[in-house]
């Protein structure tokens, strides 16, 4: 009996996971709250590609909020395998396109800032899409990769998984909380 509660007690402190709490992120001495999370899964074996994380600077938030630029929002990603540069930047073009439709030329240059910056992701990387009013902040484990002022860019950034059209309507339920 003594062995099986050392190898329990074992299993217990070497999983990290267990005692992470997404409940609140701090960003430039700001704190924002946990809307919902999801975690998205791709293909016909549903691998798991990512946990994404919405947090708001108000507990009450929501979407027409964050579509309208009332408040600051982050959308958190960590990544639970690597992800190649062009498969992120097909999930872009896919995720825009669906919610664009017609009108996605008219946000190339917003579309094509977003492709630029997007890089080759690795197990475990933390990434956070940061909004403030007209805002755009992307952060690559805890650096500022690109900033921007662009209203348009605020707009659509969360269209993939909070839109009319996103990754899975799930998503935007379990991230909204509705």
């Amino acid at each position: 009996m003594r062995h099986i509660f050392l190898i329990f007690l074992f299993f217990m402190t070497t999983d990290s996971t267990i005692s992470i709490s997404q409940d609140r992120l701090y960003l430039n001495g700001n704190e924002f709250h946990k809307r919902g999370d999801y975690l998205y899964k791709f293909g016909f074996f549903k691998i798991d590609v990512y946990k994404v994380f919405l947090y708001c600077d108000s507990v009450d938030c929501t979407r027409y909020d964050i579509f309208n630029n009332k408040g600051s929002y982050a959308l958190k990603f960590v990544y639970l395998r690597d992800v190649k540069q062009k498969h992120s930047q097909k999930g872009w073009k896919v995720g825009l396109k669906r919610n664009l439709k017609k009108n996605y030329k008219k946000y190339i240059h917003e579309a094509n800032w977003l492709l630029n910056i997007t890089t080759d992701i690795k197990k475990n990387d933390e990434v956070i899409l940061h909004i403030d009013r007209n805002k755009v902040v992307y952060y690559k484990n805890d650096k500022v990769v690109a900033k921007t002022i662009n209203a348009k860019l605020t707009n659509i950034i969360f269209l993939p998984w909070l839109g009319d059209n996103p990754i899975t309507i799930a998503c935007r339920k379990a991230l909204l909380q509705n």
